[in-house]
């Protein structure tokens, strides 16, 4: 969630996270909201410490007294994938990682639009760095600067973003 008081935080890598679902799942026409519904009558393929993915997806589409059936839980997003491939149910996984599944397997997106999650991924660098490793601080910058589409300068340090 990018709370670690102890270190700079910079903010690295944060997008949405989708439904993932077998390709050949039989959804109803329409709206999302009817596809969700279709989608958790199957149960789910649930990851440990995203408990709040399935939450925001029912709130997202007015979704309220719904009992979610867990067919199975795993504790990462790529075996969530291969669960739901092998037709264990839909998962919610971040969409950097479902693309090439999306490519490569029986999969699809059955949904319009992502939900947003809190989580990202970020760089910590210790609050120190600048003094007492600034390879490790020209890194951090470099890296970020990739990330954002802006080009960098060899030898440029950035410091404050």
């Amino acid at each position: 969630d990018g709370n670690w008081k102890e270190f700079e935080v910079f903010p690295f890598l944060r997008e949405q996270s989708i439904v993932v679902a077998r390709a050949d799942t039989k959804l109803p026409d329409g709206d999302d909201r009817h596809k969700v519904l279709a989608l958790l009558e199957q149960g789910v393929v649930h990851i440990m410490g995203c408990e709040d993915r399935w939450t925001r997806l029912l709130r997202k589409y007015d979704i309220s007294d719904w009992k979610m059936r867990i067919n199975t839980m795993t504790d990462n997003s790529l075996f969530a994938m291969e669960l739901t491939s092998a037709g264990l149910g839909p998962c919610i996984v971040q969409r950097q990682y479902a693309e090439p599944f999306l490519r490569t397997r029986n999969l699809s997106s059955p949904l319009s639009e992502g939900i947003e999650i809190d989580e990202g991924h970020y760089i910590l660098t210790n609050r120190t760095a600048e003094r007492a490793n600034p390879e490790a601080v020209l890194f951090r910058e470099w890296l970020l600067a990739e990330c954002s589409g802006v080009p960098t300068q060899p030898g440029r340090l950035v410091v404050g973003r």
